[in-house]
């Protein structure tokens, strides 16, 4: 089992948070976040982050979901990217500090256990990622205590999936080095489960999935996630 590392470099080298840069650019984090990947030269060139900030309305601080829709499709399809399974349930973990899970495994584990008797579904795929935020790394990135987080978290996702395949669920896991293929399996989900932080819920705004919001994402969560969820309705309207 692998799981992808994400944002542990050096303060020399803007970190890639697509959540924060697309759904918080009014606030100050998020407007930093889209500023630093944004620069000239692109830090992330051909990026999804990059190919939203070419073609968006600048004047404008509102996420332009109709815009990371129309670039998380293409590159979908350019890259010929492995899209779930219809009879599928794709849940976001996120780990690492800050607004990583920090749940006993056993909560995560019966949510989906119970969701399997409601849903039906024949597979259940794990999209899941290790982020540290930049104050984080700017601490610890030397130390053992980074280290420590690591082997924490792939702890959690190992007795995770020991678990779920216990209990008769079918179990795979994707933990990709380019967070942008994640981004895009998650948003061809047919029903989602989001994870803490921004990741999966713009994953889920710009998709056509039955989207579930368990406990421990709803909890500190910065936005009224169910109010922007409905207003997926307008994302997927054609154009007037």
């Amino acid at each position: 089992m692998s799981l992808s590392i994400v944002n542990l470099h050096g303060t020399e080298h803007p970190q890639y948070r697509l959540g924060d840069a697309v759904l918080k650019r009014d606030t100050s984090y998020g407007k930093q976040a889209f500023e630093r990947a944004t620069a000239e030269p692109s830090p992330f060139p051909g990026s999804l982050l990059d190919s939203y900030a070419r073609l968006i309305n600048h004047a404008s601080t509102d996420p332009q979901w109709k815009i990371l829709r129309a670039v998380t499709r293409r590159r979908t399809a350019d890259l010929r990217l492995e899209l779930p399974r219809t009879d599928e349930l794709v849940v976001h973990l996120r780990l690492g500090n800050a607004k990583g899970f920090d749940q006993p495994v056993e909560t995560f584990v019966d949510y989906l256990t119970q969701m399997r008797t409601a849903e039906g579904f024949e597979r259940l795929t794990i999209v899941s990622a290790i982020h540290f935020g930049a104050l984080y790394v700017a601490k610890h990135r030397e130390s053992a205590q980074v280290e420590s987080e690591i082997s924490e978290a792939t702890s959690t996702v190992a007795r995770i999936i020991e678990e779920l395949v216990a209990a008769g669920l079918d179990v795979q896991l994707r933990s990709n080095d380019e967070i942008d293929d994640d981004f895009c399996y998650l948003a061809g989900a047919r029903r989602m489960v989001l994870g803490n932080g921004h990741f999966s819920l713009c994953a889920a705004m710009v998709s056509e999935a039955t989207v579930f919001v368990p406990p421990w994402a709803r909890s500190g969560a910065e936005v009224d996630m169910d109010q922007l969820l409905q207003s997926r309705s307008t994302i997927m309207a054609p154009d007037s």
